[in-house]
């Protein structure tokens, strides 16, 4: 009973399907892929349109950050 195990590419894919969109936090923390623009990259070049949204915030010190969001192009034929 060899089962597959999921590339890096599939568990991001499977996890914005799951939630929506993923960051480069949740992707370390609930995937344990350290990085994530690199797998968005590998992800884009198979032709999946993934988007980048800049989102601004503020850390712990009350400075502000901006970190990348990824989704997934709407599409009408999911």
């Amino acid at each position: 009973n060899m089962r597959k195990v999921p590339t890096q590419q599939e568990r991001v894919l499977q996890y914005i399907r799951d939630f929506g969109s993923i960051t480069r936090a949740e992707a370390m923390s609930e995937l344990g892929i350290a990085n994530l623009p690199a797998v968005i990259l590998d992800i884009r070049k198979r032709g999946v349109q993934v988007l980048t949204n800049e989102i601004e915030s503020k850390n712990r010190y009350g400075q502000k950050i901006t970190y990348a969001k990824y989704t997934l192009e709407e599409t009408d034929n999911e």
